[in-house]
């Protein structure tokens, strides 16, 4: 075990020196300095956003689930859209969940648990509806 935690640990510092080599080599060479601003200039972004701010509560204390093809957004769009207006997105049909986000083509037995449960299914307009 003793012997384990030693390797993992050099290759974590390994890792490290490298990784301070590379950004030390990118940020003292002057030519690298000039591709970085020119990069910046022309809208390349070095942060990533936040995706994951609340935008509003709208959806505070909600539960949905998505099924289906989508035509305006695709499902990892609206999946941040459920989190960013507070919702809580859950992976399968239950008694948890409030709504059942309806595309295109989407699985009979998901629609069936549903239906069964009375959850409200609702369509790509009536969701964008609910956040506006």
């Amino acid at each position: 075990m003793q012997q384990a935690y030693a390797q993992a640990n050099e290759v974590v510092m390994i890792a490290t020196k490298q990784a301070q080599e590379i950004l030390d080599k990118a940020t003292n060479d002057a030519n690298n300095i000039r591709i970085i601003n020119t990069l910046r200039e022309v809208g390349l972004q070095f942060k990533q956003e936040d995706d994951n701010k609340i935008l509003s509560s709208k959806l505070q204390n909600l539960n949905f689930v998505i099924s289906g093809v989508f035509n305006l957004h695709s499902r990892e769009e609206y999946k941040l859209m459920i989190e960013q207006n507070g919702g809580r997105m859950l992976s399968s049909v239950s008694s948890n969940v409030n709504y059942l986000l309806a595309g295109n083509n989407m699985g009979p037995s998901k629609l069936e648990k549903a239906n069964k449960l009375g959850v409200n299914i609702i369509s790509e307009d009536e969701f964008l509806k609910m956040i506006q």
